[in-house]
């Protein structure tokens, strides 16, 4: 998870759940647990690695979300 606020309290271990904005998923699902953080200086944020609750190798759909249209599809 990236832009994290810099003085965020997220620590190794919290859970991560959906928070049920947008209408898509519902609030409280378990998306994983934060195996790692760190700090990047510009911008000043948090990024926290998680460890996803889903047993991946069970997964037989997927479904990928770009950020932006500029930015093409493997690079």
């Amino acid at each position: 998870m990236r832009y994290l606020a810099p003085n965020a309290d997220v620590r190794i271990g919290d859970e991560v759940l959906t928070a049920g904005t947008g209408g898509v998923y519902p609030k409280g699902l378990r998306v994983g647990t934060v195996s790692a953080v760190s700090e990047a200086p510009h911008p000043p944020e948090k990024i926290a690695t998680v460890q996803p609750a889903a047993k991946l190798w069970k997964v037989e759909e997927v479904l990928v979300l770009r950020a932006s249209d500029e930015v093409p599809i493997g690079g």
